[in-house]
């Protein structure tokens, strides 16, 4: 007992202190526009929640969130307590799964980057699917690598439910399913039947059948003829928000001497620590798998236009922050201790300054985030509270508005 808690101790505390850190944002934040959105689709009845999102999402994510508002409720804590719920999952699972193929060291690194990693902090508490398709991640992930070292059939199956479950909440969860068959073809052993882990992919696709028409719909209204030049700028431009997305977060401006301090140190880490790896097989596997996920995230985003728009890259590629977190966390282990101590103790300071500036509403990229819409709502209300001539009048798109306004 006394070796299980020396062991994961540094995940226990981890996930208590980033459920107390969402919690507290939960709790202090209002829904922004797509958070609005959620609520609003998942109060409706099964025909349809099961249609009225179709240009964008497949219908799964929605009738769990129709299921759990029904049994906690609308507001902003309630229904944000189950992205909460996928977040501890996923760091547990990440801390697992680091120990496991990396070592203590490393595992405890992740750890301690994990709680208050800048956009974690944003977005994992949101009322939408980015904490739902991380934890799916993670747990696929664990699935095809123990098919992939083992051979044994219920990791199989396990990893083509996982998969369904994943294709049929999000569309773009096809990067997911890209990046297991990555890490399969790497880490495969001879138990690990090519032709079953084929038959488990085509079991997947066939899940996705029923929302087919769905899926056409949502391609033929977002995805226009790809034109090269329009493509590859949109690309530049989505890596580049995404790049900075990881590396700072939301909440330090470009403008802030920190956040070039806090690349500074991602790219040492990063650099040092991957020639220090290089001959490492399964590190070379993690890097490879992220950046498949990576690469396949900014074509679809790129590939659709301005839906999304080029600023949410970095809210609906959450999915796979602990992939990137997992990377830092082997490269600082792979480091003499004195040198990955100092770094990670700077990056930690530059986290925390990133989560002040979070807190106080400071230096938000996207402004809409802090807006506190329930406070403006209720003063409206108040005050016209005697006044049956007032009507309140809302863009057709500004969901916060109709949602408070409702």
């Amino acid at each position: 007992m006394t070796q299980l808690r020396r062991l994961y101790a540094p995940a226990i505390a981890a996930i208590v202190f980033m459920t107390a850190l969402l919690a507290a944002g939960a709790a202090t934040k209002s829904y922004w526009e797509d958070e609005s959105w959620t609520v609003m689709i998942a109060q409706q009845d099964l025909p349809q929640l099961v249609q009225i999102d179709r240009q964008f999402h497949p219908p799964l994510y929605y009738i769990v969130s129709a299921a759990w508002v029904r049994l906690t409720g609308q507001s902003e804590i309630a229904m944000r307590w189950l992205p909460i719920a996928c977040t501890a999952v996923a760091v547990a699972v990440g801390f697992v799964l680091t120990r496991r193929w990396f070592g203590q060291r490393a595992a405890v690194c992740f750890a301690l980057l994990m709680p208050a990693w800048p956009l974690m902090l944003v977005y994992a508490h949101n009322a939408r699917y980015y904490a739902w398709l991380m934890m799916l991640t993670l747990i696929m992930l664990a699935f095809v690598d123990r098919y992939a070292r083992t051979g044994r059939s219920r990791w199989l199956a396990a990893y083509a439910v996982c998969g369904a479950v994943m294709l049929n909440s999000v569309y773009a969860s096809v990067a997911v399913i890209a990046a297991a068959w990555v890490w399969f073809l790497l880490r495969r052993r001879a138990g690990a039947n090519p032709v079953s882990w084929l038959i488990a992919n085509v079991a997947i696709a066939a899940s996705f059948v029923p929302v087919l028409t769905l899926f056409n719909s949502a391609v033929s209204r977002n995805v226009p003829p790809i034109v090269a030049g329009v493509f590859a700028k949109e690309f530049v431009n989505r890596a580049a928000l995404l790049a900075f997305g990881f590396v700072v977060g939301e909440t330090t401006s470009p403008l802030d001497p920190m956040a070039w301090l806090k690349f500074a140190l991602i790219g040492v880490t990063l650099v040092v620590g991957f020639v220090a790896l290089r001959r490492s097989r399964l590190a070379s596997t993690l890097v490879a798998a992220t950046s498949v996920v990576a690469l396949a995230t900014l074509a679809i985003s790129a590939a659709t236009i301005n839906n999304p728009s080029p600023q949410n890259i970095t809210n609906r590629s959450l999915f796979f922050v602990p992939l990137f977190v997992m990377a830092m966390a082997v490269c600082l282990a792979s480091l003499p201790k004195r040198v990955g101590s100092l770094l990670i103790a700077l990056i930690l300071i530059a986290n925390m300054y990133s989560a002040f500036n979070y807190f106080t509403n400071r230096a938000f990229l996207k402004p809409l985030l802090t807006v506190p819409w329930h406070q403006i709502m209720q003063t409206v209300k108040a005050s016209t509270a005697n006044d049956a001539d007032t009507a309140l009048l809302c863009n057709s798109v500004d969901y916060a508005c109709f949602y408070y306004g409702q």
